[in-house]
């Protein structure tokens, strides 16, 4: 367990990027990227699991963004199963859980996962006692395509109890590798199990750019989304509700269109603010 500050621009893996610390940061380890730095991460870099998540955090592990975390995920055969850009939280083991993600103010955490034809494909995962403030903007681009298994992808998905939490600006856009006509659905943000919570606060904004066939800026398997900030999508379901709970705590002067609810789960809507 060890404190990494980025010092320059550079790549993840390259020492250099972290001064003089010789090496480059792993899982539990506390990570800094300052104002005006920007570092990159692509499949060469190695903090999780090669081909299969780029960067892991948990336990003790801590990664704050104040400058720029560019994550440049392009297909690979090296994949053995769906990618993930940044997975924080344990895998259901006790030593692992926990782990946290904060984008600070003026902070950009910018991931394009494309190309990959056979897996699903997750920008962030937040999971088992992860979390993730955003006070800044994350910027994700997605490609989900046909052919066996399902050609899904997933901004952000939130599983077990891990939690989010924005202040900031959280954007989808899903684009594709090939030149077809958006085969795939893609989710902005997905609430998946039990015990997860989202919560989009008052200045929150959640965006999903979304071509046919369209996915949600927001779905609600399971688990609590809370919101008084924005959430808009050109898909036909904005939020997308199958079970869980909500509360949607529209700001003053705003209004909410486009969202359905399929049957199942429970929830409220309110104009109280919060």
């Amino acid at each position: 367990m060890a404190t990494f500050t980025a010092a320059q621009n550079g790549n993840w893996a390259t020492p250099t990027t972290w001064g003089t610390a010789g090496t480059y940061p792993a899982s539990t380890d506390t990570i800094i990227i300052p104002a005006g730095i920007t570092v990159t991460v692509d499949q060469l870099t190695s903090c999780g699991y090669p081909g299969l998540i780029f960067v892991q955090l948990y336990s003790t592990g801590n990664l704050t963004i104040n400058g720029t975390l560019i994550l440049n995920l392009v297909s690979s055969s090296a994949f053995v199963g769906p990618p993930t850009g940044i997975a924080v939280g344990g895998n259901g083991a006790a030593q692992y859980r926990g782990g946290s993600i904060t984008v600070g103010v003026g902070g950009q955490l910018q991931i394009s996962a494309t190309g990959y034809p056979n897996y699903n494909a997750h920008g962030v995962i937040v999971q088992d006692g992860g979390s993730l403030v955003n006070n800044g903007t994350i910027t994700i681009q997605c490609s989900a395509q046909p052919g066996p298994p399902t050609g899904l992808a997933f901004g952000i998905r939130l599983e077990f109890d891990g939690t989010i939490d924005n202040f900031g600006t959280i954007s989808t856009n899903k684009v594709d590798a090939n030149s077809g006509d958006g085969h795939g659905t893609c989710v902005g943000v997905d609430l998946s199990t039990a015990q997860c919570k989202f919560t989009n606060h008052k200045l929150g904004k959640i965006a999903a750019t979304l071509p046919f066939p369209a996915g949600a800026a927001v779905r609600v398997a399971a688990g609590t989304l809370a919101s008084s900030g924005t959430i808009t999508s050109n898909s036909s379901s904005c939020i997308l509700y199958t079970g869980g709970a909500f509360q949607l705590l529209p700001p003053t002067g705003s209004y909410w269109a486009n969202w359905s609810l399929n049957p199942g789960g429970s929830g409220k809507i309110s104009a109280s603010q919060s």
